[in-house]
């Protein structure tokens, strides 16, 4: 398989497993470092790098997303919107975040949905399709010692999100409980459109462009985490999860060393 298919294959299985919100972080030594952070204190924050908690003292940290600030700036969180240009990471705005998607609560046993039929393919694949014709999800090359989770279709739903036409939406269960859904569909007019609609919904947010996608933005709450994504080949996803299931999952797929395989560029 064409290895920048690949490696967009493996970046779709990221968005139903664990969340993608991460941040970098450039230590004074020069060395930088990608991970979530789990704690700020007035001292030092503590980050989770796939799946090992690690603590930097702030005194070490040179910024955090581009925010070259002070040690009580960064540990506050105080940061200007010209010096945040690159965070894809955006909180919800006040009493917009979502509990689960539609009439669809986190944490909901499976049993209590009737008429979910379980995916024989990977979700995002009908997308994935259209856009790379030819292509074979399974060939995708996942990190050792990891399975994805089951995922799941809802039989007769109508296939719309927030006005746009899509391909699929995928719901999945983990440990029969309901914790994230995967909407997927193509072309730069359908991201623009959602982003818009998302935008005025939780929070205007501008996407930011790195290897592997061709842009992104996203939305973290206490509950939910949200991320719309599109690729190079401009297949756009939208990943909607549970901040709970994300965090006692052991699932855990690190984005770096996808995004470093050879000939993604």
């Amino acid at each position: 398989m064409n290895k920048k298919i690949s490696v967009i294959l493996s970046l779709i299985f990221s968005f139903i497993s664990p969340s993608i919100f991460a941040e970098t972080i450039v230590l004074k030594s020069g060395k930088t470092v990608e991970g979530k952070i789990l704690e700020k204190t007035a001292k030092y924050i503590k980050v989770d790098i796939n799946g090992i908690s690690i603590t930097y003292y702030l005194d070490e940290v040179a910024s955090i997303d581009g925010r070259a600030s002070s040690a009580k700036q960064l540990s506050s969180g105080q940061v200007s919107a010209s010096t945040n240009a690159n965070n894809t990471e955006g909180h919800f705005k006040p009493g917009s975040e979502p509990t689960g998607f539609r009439d669809m609560k986190w944490g909901t046993p499976l049993s209590a949905f009737p008429g979910m039929k379980l995916n024989s393919s990977m979700p995002g694949e009908v997308t994935l399709k259209k856009v790379f014709p030819g292509a074979n999800p399974s060939e995708i090359e996942m990190p050792a010692g990891v399975t994805p989770p089951k995922t799941y279709t809802k039989e007769g739903e109508s296939l719309q999100f927030e006005g746009v036409n899509v391909d699929e939406i995928n719901y999945t269960f983990e440990n029969d409980k309901f914790s994230s859904v995967l909407i997927a569909t193509q072309g730069k007019e359908n991201f623009e459109k959602l982003r818009k609609a998302l935008g005025a919904k939780y929070g205007e947010q501008e996407p930011n462009f790195s290897s592997g996608w061709a842009g992104g933005c996203g939305w973290q709450g206490n509950e939910t985490e949200i991320m719309l994504m599109i690729t190079l080949g401009d297949a756009v996803m939208v990943s909607i999860s549970s901040v709970e299931a994300n965090k006692e999952s052991k699932k855990m797929i690190s984005i770096e060393p996808i995004l470093n395989q050879e000939n993604i560029r």
